[in-house]
């Protein structure tokens, strides 16, 4: 329920820095699981929660568990279900195959490797085309909608596709291709 008087956060207070000195916006003491300076059922709660218990993941283990749910349960089960969320957060976190350490490594889990984010950041993707002249090959089936041309600046009402390259002599192929172009990605640093 929001209170007429909150000034933060929409009336959410288990996500305002207030609630971490147990007071609301009007310095008036709250009285939830979100403050660990109230009752034994906070502390009963972190007996039985087996995750990290630093200040920040601890406050998002409990935004995520939600103040309904943890206001019907009872000290050990609520630590045993912020167990729970701990573990499918951490293991939510590792099947990306990557984590940023500190917001300046990245440990990538495949490559059993870190690199530095200030390389990442430095990477450039640099595309390399060419162009080659590919000759037709006598396949009337050809899919793939290519033109074939003797010469690059033919018109294109006078190319032939590779259906009407039957009416072509075959001692005639060789002159006749299509112009195929190939894009190589390559990454270099800044």
């Amino acid at each position: 329920m929001k209170k007429s008087y909150c000034t933060q956060n929409n009336g959410d207070c288990t996500t305002c820095s207030l609630i971490k000195y147990g007071l609301d916006c009007k310095n008036e003491p709250v009285q939830s699981f979100f403050n660990p300076r109230i009752g034994n059922k906070e502390s009963r709660a972190m007996a039985a929660y087996d995750g990290f218990k630093g200040g920040t993941t601890v406050a998002h283990v409990k935004k995520l568990v939600g103040k309904e749910l943890a206001d019907k349960l009872t000290g050990h089960e609520l630590g045993l279900v912020m167990s729970a969320v701990n573990r499918t957060w951490q293991e939510a976190k590792a099947s990306t195959g990557a984590e940023v350490i500190d917001g300046e490594y990245v440990w990538i889990s495949c490559l059993e490797k870190g690199i530095d984010l200030d390389v990442l950041r430095r990477l450039k993707k640099v595309e390399t085309s060419t162009t080659k002249k590919i000759p037709y090959d006598g396949n009337l089936c050809d899919v793939s909608g290519w033109m074939y041309k003797t010469f690059d600046d033919m018109p294109y009402n006078e190319q032939k596709s590779a259906r009407n390259m039957q009416y072509v002599p075959r001692n005639q192929w060789n002159e006749w291709y299509h112009i195929e172009i190939e894009t190589i990605t390559t990454w270099g640093l800044e």
